[in-house]
């Protein structure tokens, strides 16, 4: 359960229900693969081992965790696929909590769930609240499961799922069984240091005690200069997205009119909330938060605690579409498409992404890109279902919807063809990123060549046999340049929404134009085939 201001119009926040998270990947469960026979194995050993340490005995825990596994193995089966998640407005519905019980026909009783988890704010739950559901028909089939399986069973699965989640915040041999079980599951020999596992939990995004910990960062790291310019950067960035609109020979006026009133009005976190350097506000919201210096896992708890209610006191509140939803030393940047908002948090206004000392050929080509691509996430496979305001409401005429999906199919063709590993990439799963970074690299390009106009040619960098061309470039693929191990790399083309880190540097490169010229590439060579992708 989560809070979402999903819905046709985005108003107030309200209740989300979604399938399950599974402990290891849906893959996982299901694959026969030597990796995911491995991880299976690895994953058995993790609950063998944990009971262990709580003082389990093993003759008699073997049965009651294989029963949990199968459970486990069976709400994967009902879940559904990345490839049929990769568009949520389909399986989007907007139903009462009476409907949503009939619907899954009263197997679990959900005014009692949902009650009891409001049981200590102020409000009431009754059946007609209105909540976004996600996956209606795994709700359905999940209901249906638990009614046939049982409570011993159901207890174990949730007692297990209690302890899964929070063995790794006790003391070091629990931790050691987990660092064995991510051995095999992600590679690697070198075990994560205490205090970057510490750091790493109170960071995370439902984490209230991450903004605190921002300002720690902010004071030594961020510099109010980086944002005006970063603000000037992604000025230039829209109006050459906006620029471009009139170059698309595939789309028709009317809409190309609401993709421009739609990119002006997106909205623009950077840096951090001002309310951050406010000490008397933080203090007064963190007041009730208990810390002491006593025990670790009881901090994680309370601090968790404390972070659960804060967020169901959202319930029903305005959406607010200036809220920051991450904290300031995220690195990472962000397209929020139920608030039209592209956020760029210090974390990421940091080396090498960005430096307002760099040559602006390195800038356009780093934090440039990184802008571009949350920017044209607004019309990704995802984002352009939604309008100016952020409701899910279709703006698109009849032809030019025909002509992106069309477009879209070959980004899909492209992706699906990369392989690593002996694995095919999922180009239906990373549709959105990729259409985002394709976007990114010629925008980006293309207002790096608008800033030469207005200001002048930079001098190349000494001692570097690149021209200026070729270094926005270098500095582009720098932005996802990374290594993963194998399991890592499976993992990911299992899951993630994102294509490996080589595919994403190989695609979007390949299917530019502009790079081809910078570097002379043949036609028909590898990095620049005579059919390319291109939407934005």
């Amino acid at each position: 359960m989560a809070f979402s201001p999903f819905s046709q119009l985005c108003v107030v926040r309200i209740i989300e229900l979604d399938q399950t998270s599974h402990t290891i990947t849906r893959d996982a469960y299901l694959g026969n693969s030597s990796y995911h026979l491995n991880v299976r194995e690895a994953y058995h050993q993790l609950m063998s081992r944990l009971v262990s340490l709580l003082g389990g005995e093993h003759s008699s825990s073997k049965q009651p965790l294989k029963e949990v596994f199968e459970f486990e193995h069976k709400l994967a089966q009902l879940s559904q696929t990345a490839d049929e998640r990769a568009d949520r407005s389909k399986s989007y519905k907007l139903i009462s909590v009476k409907e949503l019980q009939r619907q899954t026909e009263g197997q679990i009783n959900w005014l009692l769930y949902l009650r009891a988890m409001f049981q200590d704010t102020k409000y009431e739950i009754t059946e007609e609240e209105k909540i976004a559901v996600f996956a209606l028909e795994y709700l359905t089939n999940m209901s249906n499961l638990t009614s046939i399986t049982s409570k011993r069973v159901l207890a174990n699965y949730m007692m297990w799922q209690a302890v899964v989640q929070l063995a790794p915040y006790l003391s070091e041999e629990y931790r050691r069984a987990f660092y064995n079980y991510h051995k095999v599951v992600m590679g690697g020999t070198g075990e994560t240091d205490i205090w970057q596992k510490c750091i790493t939990e109170m960071s995370r995004d439902d984490n209230e005690i991450g903004d605190p910990l921002g300002v720690i960062f902010l004071d030594e790291k961020f510099n109010r200069k980086d944002k005006e310019s970063v603000m000037a950067m992604i000025s230039d960035l829209r109006e050459t997205f906006i620029a471009n609109l009139d170059n698309l020979d595939w789309m028709d006026t009317k809409t190309k009119e609401y993709a421009k009133e739609k990119a002006t009005a997106i909205r623009q976190n950077i840096g951090y909330p001002e309310y951050l350097k406010d000490p008397s506000r933080l203090t007064d919201r963190f007041k009730h938060l208990m810390i002491t210096n006593v025990s670790y896992f009881t901090n994680v708890i309370s601090i968790r605690a404390f972070s659960v209610k804060a967020m169901l006191k959202d319930l029903r509140n305005a959406v607010d579409k200036g809220r920051w939803m991450i904290h300031p030393h995220t690195v990472n940047a962000f397209y929020d498409r139920v608030t039209n908002k592209i956020i760029f948090p210090a974390g990421i206004l940091q080396i090498p992404f960005y430096n307002r000392k760099f040559p602006r050929t390195i800038s356009y080509g780093g934090i440039g890109i990184v802008v571009a691509h949350e920017i044209t996430h607004g019309f990704d496979s995802n984002g352009r279902k939604y309008n100016k305001n952020g409701d899910l409401v279709n703006w698109w005429s009849n032809s030019s919807n025909e002509a992106f999906e069309k477009k879209s199919k070959c980004f899909i063709k492209q992706y699906s063809s990369f392989e690593a590993y002996g694995e095919r990439l999922n180009g239906i799963q990373t549709l959105g990123e990729n259409i985002a970074d394709n976007g990114a690299i010629k925008q980006a390009f293309m207002a790096y060549k608008e800033w030469i106009k207005r200001n002048g040619e930079e001098p190349r960098l000494p001692a570097l046999n690149y021209t200026n061309e070729q270094l926005f470039f270098i500095s582009a693929a720098q932005v996802d340049c990374g290594s993963v191990l194998r399991p890592v790399a499976l993992k990911k083309i299992e899951q993630a929404t994102h294509t490996l880190d080589h595919w994403r540097v190989i695609g979007e490169m390949s299917n530019s134009k502009e790079f081809a010229a910078a570097y002379n590439c043949p036609v028909g060579s590898r990095m620049n085939p005579t059919n390319k992708c291109s939407i934005w």
